[in-house]
């Protein structure tokens, strides 16, 4: 098998796995009040465009690896704008991948330790989980989640990888890094409010439980942080 093959699939499985760890494991409560101001953000209306954009750009970036484009066609009319070094085997592109594959492998297997109480609408869970991964970190998804988006951006999702087929440089100068910084700001504010909201319903469900839990355990990156 060649280099360029190999990377194609190794891209659609990267792809496919930050699918599923995009997918809720689990249907969302109809009868929760627990405050989730970030709701919007996992409901079907903004997860099924998210999935099909995750999806396309994995399939369209994994044929531009098996067909590099050398001159203007209908699947890449500014391919002169291309970075070459996205779509071959190199020490960015292995890094990425690996990242992609190892937080999205985070990611399910904090559905699994949650089991049926991992839900994206916020909701009193069943118990308190404190074993497991949930020992040492209280919010490994959302850990795995920024692994995963970040390494796809570093990769997948970028100015000069498939969106330059289309955008042509100067648009993307002018316009991207503007609009990606945005996003990334409204991103991390939403993920806070997210976690305050989480920690505040755990707070009311488990008590003392959930307090010398918190306080014993990192939020995000074990003895860090």
């Amino acid at each position: 098998m060649d280099s360029h093959r190999l990377l194609a699939i190794a891209t659609l499985l990267a792809t496919c796995l930050s699918c599923l760890s995009y997918i809720p494991p689990n249907p969302n409560p109809t009868a929760s009040k627990a405050k989730d101001r970030a709701s919007i953000f996992t409901s079907g209306l903004f997860l099924f465009p998210w999935l099909a954009t995750t999806t396309s750009i994995g399939v369209y970036h994994s044929y531009l690896v098996l067909n590099p484009p050398t001159t203007s066609t209908v699947f890449c009319p500014e391919h002169e704008q291309l970075n070459r070094s996205l779509f071959t085997w190199n020490l960015h592109t292995t890094l990425c991948l690996v990242c992609i594959l190892f937080f999205a492998s985070l990611r399910l297997l904090s559905f699994t330790h949650l089991g049926p109480n991992f839900t994206y609408r916020i909701a009193p869970p069943k118990k308190l989980i404190t074993t497991g991964i949930y020992h040492y970190v209280q919010h490994p998804s959302y850990t795995a989640l920024i692994g995963v988006v970040v390494a796809n951006g570093l990769l997948l999702d970028r100015p000069d990888g498939i969106a330059a087929c289309w955008l042509g440089n100067t648009w993307i100068e002018r316009h991207v890094w503007i609009i990606i910084g945005n996003v990334v700001v409204v991103g991390m504010c939403l993920l806070m409010i997210r976690v305050r909201d989480e920690e505040q319903m755990l707070r009311e469900s488990f008590g003392k439980e959930w307090e010398v839990w918190h306080v014993r355990t990192a939020r995000f990156i074990p003895r860090v942080f």
